[in-house]
Formats: structure tokens, sequence, C-alpha cells
């Protein structure tokens, strides 16, 4: 009887198969919704090298004016779709390289920077909205003259905590502290690619 099939095997192969197909069709899908994200990242993030301020309007479709239709797509794609782009747009002093996400993050940058020094400026916001408090913290944070004389003295709670350490458990429990606000106290214990 070896040479009949083994239907409990062939049951659980073809569950198998619907499962990977099912896992196929997942990724698809993933794959589509981030291509989707990354079209409209891009529409976006479109516009010259100088940051203007484009308004949505302006903003639309699939920016024509940076192919470089000199190339074949066939041949060399990524010159064909960025061409015109990279000549266009060539990497500013300050970076150390330059691609329309950095364009599109530095649009983003400039406009809440434009948020929040209206919400600073803005005396008339309500107490306790949160534009009054953006508004605040912000304005504090730009108080260069009181932040000047205040010194290292904010951090004297800080400094204080450290040096009081005095066990290999006191530190473990200030390192974890320490990380747990956002210093990179001993490690970066932050997931990076690298």
């Amino acid at each position: 009887m070896r040479f009949l099939p083994n239907f409990q095997n062939s049951s659980r192969l073809i569950h198998e198969s619907k499962r990977s197909v099912r896992a196929y069709i997942f990724v698809a899908a993933l794959l589509s919704f981030i291509g989707i994200i990354s079209v409209r990242m891009l529409r976006a993030g479109q516009g010259t090298a100088g940051f203007s301020n484009s308004t949505a309007a302006e903003a639309h479709g699939v920016d024509l004016t940076i192919l470089d239709k000199t190339c074949k797509p066939c041949e060399d794609f990524y010159n064909y779709a960025n061409g015109a782009w990279l000549k266009k747009n060539p990497i500013p002093a300050a970076y150390p390289s330059w691609g329309r996400f950095n364009e599109l993050a530095e649009r983003n940058r400039e406009q809440l920077h434009g948020i929040l020094d209206s919400a600073a400026a803005n005396s008339k916001a309500p107490s306790g909205s949160n534009e009054q408090k953006i508004g605040d913290f912000y304005a504090s944070c730009m108080d260069e003259k009181q932040i000047d004389a205040a010194g290292a003295k904010p951090l004297d709670p800080e400094f204080g905590r450290i040096a009081a350490v005095s066990s290999v458990g006191d530190l473990q429990a200030e390192v974890a502290r320490l990380q747990s606000v956002g210093v990179r106290a001993l490690f970066n214990s932050v997931p990076r690619r690298t």
C-alpha cells in the first residue's frame, strides 16, 4: 500500500499552500498600501529646492518635469525617472546627500516652524487651549536670555540623582530611568537599521 497516496499528508499540503497564498496576498496588499502612501508623499514633496510653500492644489499627479526624457526608461530607469530633478537640485552644502524626501522633510520643518511661531505670537489664544500651550512651550524654549541666565541650574536635580549613585544597583536604576526619559546613557537602546 506504499503506492497509494497519503490523503492525510495531501490535506496538510493543501492547507499549507492556502496559508502561503494568503500570506502572499497579505504581502501584496501591504506593498500596494506602502506604494500608495509613497506616491502621496512624493506628490506632497514636489516642488523646487527653494522649499516654496505650494498649496495642495499645485501638488497633484506625477510631476513630469522631473523626468529625463533623453534617457531610455528600459536602459536606465533611475535617470529617466529622476534625471531632470537631479540636474535642477544639486546637493546643498549643508547636507551629505539630498533627495525628494529630504525636500519633503525640509518643507515640513518650515511649516512646523511657521505653526510654532504663529502660536507663540498669538496672545489671544484661549487659556488652556492647545495653541496657547504650544505657543508658551515654544516661546519658553526660544527665550535665550532666560536660558542663559539659568545656566545649568535646571539640571541640578539630574546631577543630584547621578551623584547619589553608590552601587551597581543604583547605577542600573539610574541608567534605566535616564533611558526611559530619552537620555542615551551608556548605550543606545533605540532600534535602528544600519
